[in-house]
C-alpha cells in the first residue's frame, strides 16, 4: 500500500504514514501526482439519519432504538477516520446520537421487561372472583 499524501510505500496495518504523518484511509483512492487533484472522499450519505432515528426510537420502543443505534454507530465508524472537518462534525454528531440511542434503548428495554414481569405477577396473584 502507498500513502495517498506523499506516495511512500507503507504497511497495510498502520494508520499514519511514517514519512509525512498523514492519516491513512484504508482503500482510499490514490491522488494523481501528475494532475495534483485531491482524491475524492466518499460521501457519508445519511449517517446522521440513522443516529437520530435510533435516538428517537429508543424513547418509543427500546429494542428498536438499540437496533437502529447499532446501525447508526456502524455507519458512523466507517467514516470516523476521514480527515475532512465537514465529515468529522457530521460523523461525530451521528456517533453521539447512536451511542445515546444504545444507552437509552437499553434502559427502556430493561424497564419494559420489568413492567411486563410486574404486570404478569399482579395478574397471577389477583384473586379470582369467577
Amino acid at each position: 500500500m502507498y500513502c495517498s499524501n506523499c506516495g511512500a510505500k507503507i504497511e497495510d496495518s498502520i494508520r499514519h504514514c511514517p514519512n509525512c504523518g498523514a492519516v491513512i484511509v484504508p482503500n482510499a483512492v490514490k491522488t494523481s501526482s501528475a494532475s495534483g487533484n485531491p482524491s475524492p472522499l466518499p460521501d457519508p450519505g445519511n449517517v446522521l439519519f440513522w443516529g437520530i432515528l435510533g435516538f428517537a426510537l429508543s424513547f418509543v420502543f427500546g429494542p428498536l432504538g438499540i437496533v437502529f443505534g447499532c446501525i447508526g454507530l456502524s455507519k458512523a465508524n466507517q467514516y470516523f477516520t476521514l480527515p475532512s472537518a465537514e465529515f468529522s462534525k457530521k460523523v461525530s454528531l451521528a456517533r453521539s446520537f447512536s451511542i445515546a440511542a444504545l444507552f437509552i434503548g437499553l434502559a427502556a428495554t430493561v424497564l419494559l421487561a420489568l413492567w411486563i414481569y410486574l404486570l404478569v405477577n399482579i395478574f397471577r396473584s389477583a384473586p379470582s372472583y369467577i
